[in-house]
């Protein structure tokens, strides 16, 4: 039998939980970088002589390195543990922050890009920290609380550089962002622990052929396709009826002005906030993954079929189901904890970047298909109807009805008793 031992330092757990509060701030700061250049695009577009293609590129940078190095930051945080990784992401997002202020858009574009090289450990690095330090009882309520504390930061974040710009120049909001970079990677270094020298060692000699080996044993488990094609297709009614489609089709549908389809769309992100931590507690209570994903998935679908297909249904009705929508979308961070516990304890940050990755990916190339079918339906100039969009709609019920497929054909992670005692 193979020797037992911790992959972390033993700490107490005021102090586990006073790590994942700090790490947690990094996905908050994370988050503000990805959001901020939303409210300052004319500043932007006027600062780089770019015109609106140009600035959507720029911007966009962000995910050109976010999306493909999900995989690579799990595999370092695995390799060289939370302290090595997490503070050298937060500088890379600080660097980013202020090439990103530089009058030269090749530098600015680059700097974009470091912004989203080091957000890719954001989410991943809160559940490592957290899947070392404290009990599993807690894992999906932590899952939860983070995506919530992510979209504070979206929300929050936007409201502060408004204030800001008010009497400064938008670069003074990256300036600060540098500095907040700096600070919280050195807090980080820290108050992170270092991994036991027994640990390190063992690690050292296994290689980086092992590293190979956790990645083909995450991506060969079937369980962490399935969580992650759930996480994307939960996600789906977010993108096209918040993100992307909600004001041309409640528009359409409901003849509804632009302040009442913003109060739509807004709701169900505070359905969001709420619903992501209330999944992963109801979830982490029952000591059940699968079940509260089957009935999260089951509710958001009726919710979906209400709002797209019942015609002439009243606005209150349509603020309330937006808000179940959210709330239910929540099981997505379940997803994450599911796929956690699916795998070995050794490979979590691999299990989880690839998520992530097949969560982001999904969701991308699901959310444009809706356009596409728009196309193919009605042409490219004619005139949208409801009825249009009901049709090209129906990719959201299907999808949902994949990711029942896929959680009623997944099998329940056994119960670990003590995530800091598992075997390599």
């Amino acid at each position: 039998m193979e020797e037992k031992y911790t992959t972390c330092s033993p700490v107490s757990q005021p102090i586990a939980w006073l790590i994942w509060a700090f790490v947690t701030l990094f996905y908050f700061y994370e988050y503000f970088l990805r959001t901020a250049p939303s409210v300052m695009e004319n500043e932007l577009s006027h600062f780089f002589s770019i015109s609106a293609a140009g600035l959507g590129s720029l911007i966009g940078a962000y995910y050109y390195t976010y999306a493909p190095l999900q995989i690579v930051a799990g595999v370092a945080m695995d390799r060289y543990g939370g302290r090595k990784v997490v503070p050298l992401a937060v500088l890379l997002c600080a660097i980013g922050s202020w090439l990103f202020t530089m009058p030269n858009l090749g530098i600015a574009l680059l700097g974009r890009m470091l912004i989203g090289a080091g957000s890719a450990c954001g989410f991943i690095s809160v559940i490592f920290i957290a899947t070392n330090w404290i009990p599993r009882q807690h894992l999906a309520l932590l899952t939860g609380l983070t995506q919530t504390l992510g979209m504070l930061g979206a929300i929050l974040g936007q409201k502060y550089v408004v204030l800001l710009m008010q009497n400064h120049i938008w670069q003074t909001v990256w300036q600060q962002c540098v500095v907040a970079g700096i600070g919280l990677a050195i807090i980080l270094f820290f108050i992170i622990p270092k991994r036991p020298v027994h640990v390190q060692q063992r690690i050292k000699a296994q290689g980086y052929a092992h590293v190979l080996q956790n990645l083909k044993l995450v991506v060969c488990n079937k369980q962490t396709w399935l969580a992650g094609i759930f996480g994307g297709c939960i996600f789906l009614p977010t993108t096209v009826l918040a993100m992307i489609w909600a004001v041309p089709f409640f528009e359409s549908a409901y003849h509804l002005s632009l302040q009442k389809v913003t109060s739509l769309t807004s709701i169900l992100f505070i359905g969001w906030i709420i619903g992501s931590p209330l999944m992963g507690f109801i979830s982490d209570r029952l000591g059940s993954r699968k079940y509260v994903m089957v009935l999260g998935v089951l509710l958001t679908f009726l919710c979906v079929l209400a709002i797209v297909y019942i015609p002439n249904l009243p606005y209150y009705l349509l603020l309330a189901l937006m808000f179940l929508i959210g709330i239910f979308s929540g099981t997505e961070l379940v997803a994450i904890a599911f796929t956690c516990e699916a795998n070995p304890i050794f490979a979590k940050g691999a299990a989880i970047g690839i998520t992530n990755f097949i969560i982001f990916t999904f969701s991308a190339i699901l959310s444009p298909l809706v356009g596409v079918l728009l196309n193919r339906i009605t042409g490219a100039h004619a005139l949208i109807t409801a009825q249009d969009y009901q049709l090209s709609f129906l990719i959201i019920p299907v999808c949902l009805l994949l990711a029942l497929i896929c959680i009623l054909y997944a099998t329940e992670p056994e119960a670990k008793q003590d995530i800091l005692s598992m075997e390599h």
